[in-house]
């Protein structure tokens, strides 16, 4: 395994700043539904359950089947509704499309900022195809 390279290059992600967790939400419902019409797997992923859990409610709000990845539910790779995880709950996982709300990492410090930055990376690599973060501002 020693200077191992992946053979597979994954997409560019696109970054769009939003000033509220609620207008990342919004936003983010959009994207799925976009995907889901193009049957396309898409996950939505958050830093934590809590805000899963708002996901999963702006996105039934929205008329979107969706489930929660979590310690009880696993995955279905034939599953036709959009999904929702945390960063950490996805590792492992691929879908055509990834969106990530991301939390500002300036007010925290150096090291955690380090490792927030990587846990989103890891987040995005599970793009295959698109992958779109919503940055709150």
């Amino acid at each position: 395994m020693r200077k191992y390279k992946s053979i597979s290059r994954g997409p560019e992600p696109v970054f769009i700043q939003v000033p509220h967790l609620e207008n990342a939400f919004a936003k983010a419902v959009e994207v799925v539904a976009g995907a889901l019409t193009a049957s396309r797997s898409v996950c939505v992923m958050v830093p934590t359950k809590h805000e899963a859990q708002e996901v999963i409610k702006a996105l039934k709000s929205a008329r979107i089947t969706c489930t929660l990845i979590g310690p009880s539910e696993r995955d279905h790779a034939d599953s036709t509704a959009a999904r929702v995880s945390t960063m950490h709950r996805a590792k492992g996982l691929e879908f055509d499309e990834v969106v990530l709300i991301a939390k500002s990492v300036h007010a925290s410090g150096e090291k955690q900022t380090f490792d927030v930055r990587r846990l989103e990376y890891v987040a995005m690599t599970r793009a295959k195809r698109n992958a779109t973060v919503f940055r709150l501002g």
